[in-house]
């Protein structure tokens, strides 16, 4: 069975509370390892890596040591892209090397939505790197492969005729551009116009809960960084379950709000980055012609090198796959010419479904594959029977006026130790 990250906490005596949090997040698919600090570093250095470190400075015994920790791994090779997550004091500054700090509410929905989003980001970061590196062998220059990494100043949405939008523009004044919508329909107007890096709402929590879940459900909003204002404690896990980023209680203070928009709005501009190098670094060396998507070649090379990576760090991915049922009878019946159309038309369904870190090639005639990052089996299934429903439900345009509905069959393997590239795509597509 997969998890959704692998969490590795650091901590000397925690309480009861911490305690629960922690079987908490493992009720709720996560992997949490509970270690003291020595125990803990020298599992680091010995390369065991997981996917998100996480300080908990609120029971440490010596800050400095935890600190200390957090400044070796960001300069040490190995672990530089690791990301950490601290659990410390309400206005307390964020030490070096510390990706994240959170303070106030230990509610385990926002601790688990905060460490998902940074392992997926630590993924984006991992596969940049593993494509600037694959597309090498193909002479191609890795400047395309590259993210901008120049932040841009942070523009922001606030939703809500509440009494506090004057505070926050006094707050972000000078520091980032602040937009404001009065209503729930304007601020939706808005986000489907314009980019947005962090959303603010001021309503009640019932109206937030509300907003957030119809926002969740448009794609185009499913990452954008939602920060409720003045939410009591007790109705703060209701809304980071539908998909809050962050709250903020009352009194707001406009230092750690300015702290917190700030950190998410970098976060969102390196996801949308991302995004542009994937979709933009497209060469007819590496790319399918008749698609638009990676090349049989391409997708194995890096097939291979993402096998002996995660054999490495003792990480698992899922591969997808895909064929066209009875492409032969498509252009029996009416040429080959519509059956490239199919064919053409499918690759860019899938295209733009798959997230910017999954790697989607055609690696045959009829034949389809994506490199599910980061995904085990599970989630993997989840997102292959979604992107197999959407072929199936469209209807596929053979000429002006003509269409036509495919059928098409899905399979979903999970990579092995020691398997070869080859093998992990003949076992996927054996029974396709």
């Amino acid at each position: 069975m997969s998890t959704r990250a692998r969490l590795l906490v650091l901590e000397d005596h925690p309480d009861a509370a911490v305690n629960s949090l922690w079987s908490e997040l493992r009720g709720d698919g996560f992997d949490v390892v509970s270690a003291s600090l020595p125990n803990g570093a020298a599992a680091l250095r010995r390369g065991q890596r997981p996917d998100v470190l996480i300080l908990n400075l609120l029971a440490a015994e010596a800050r400095d040591a935890y600190t200390d920790l957090a400044a070796e791994i960001a300069v040490s090779t190995g672990t530089r892209d690791m990301p950490i997550l601290a659990l410390s004091e309400q206005g307390a500054d964020k030490p070096f090397g510390v990706t994240e700090s959170i303070a106030g509410s230990l509610a385990p929905a926002r601790i688990g939505a905060r460490a998902a989003t940074l392992a997926r980001l630590a993924v984006m970061h991992r596969e940049v790197l593993r494509r600037t590196e694959t597309a090498a062998l193909y002479g191609l220059d890795a400047e395309l492969y590259r993210p901008d990494m120049t932040a841009a100043e942070p523009e922001v949405l606030m939703c809500g005729a509440g009494t506090r939008f004057l505070a926050v523009e006094a707050a972000l004044s000078g520091e980032m551009t602040l937009v404001g919508a009065l209503s729930v329909a304007a601020a939706v107007d808005y986000c489907g116009r314009r980019d947005f890096d962090v959303l603010l709402v001021d309503q009640p929590a019932e109206a937030t809960r509300d907003f957030v879940e119809r926002l969740r459900r448009d794609p185009r909003f499913t990452a954008l960084p939602v920060i409720a204002l003045g939410i009591a404690e007790a109705d703060a896990a209701g809304l980071f379950e539908v998909g809050v980023t962050d709250v903020v209680p009352d009194p707001v203070d406009p230092r750690d709000l300015v702290r917190r928009t700030r950190a998410f709005a970098a976060e969102q501009q390196l996801r949308r980055s991302l995004t542009r190098v994937y979709a933009q670094a497209r060469r007819a060396l590496t790319n399918d012609a008749l698609t638009g998507l990676y090349a049989h070649g391409f997708f194995m090379e890096h097939l291979e090198r993402l096998i002996h990576e995660t054999a490495a760090d003792g990480d698992r991915f899922a591969v997808a796959g895909f064929r066209v049922v009875d492409l032969a009878g498509v252009n029996e019946e009416h040429g080959y010419v519509a059956g490239d159309r199919v064919i053409r038309q499918i690759g860019s369904l899938i295209a733009n479904t798959v997230r910017g870190e999954d790697l989607a090639a055609r690696v045959g005639g009829d034949r389809f594959a994506v490199i599910l990052n980061g995904t085990g089996s599970d989630g993997a299934l989840v997102a292959a029977r979604r992107l197999a429903a959407t072929v199936r439900t469209t209807t596929l345009a053979l000429s002006p006026g003509k269409g036509l509905a495919v059928d098409c069959a899905m399979a979903v393997v999970e990579s092995e130790p020691g398997e070869k590239a080859a093998a992990l795509i003949e076992r996927l597509f054996r029974d396709v």
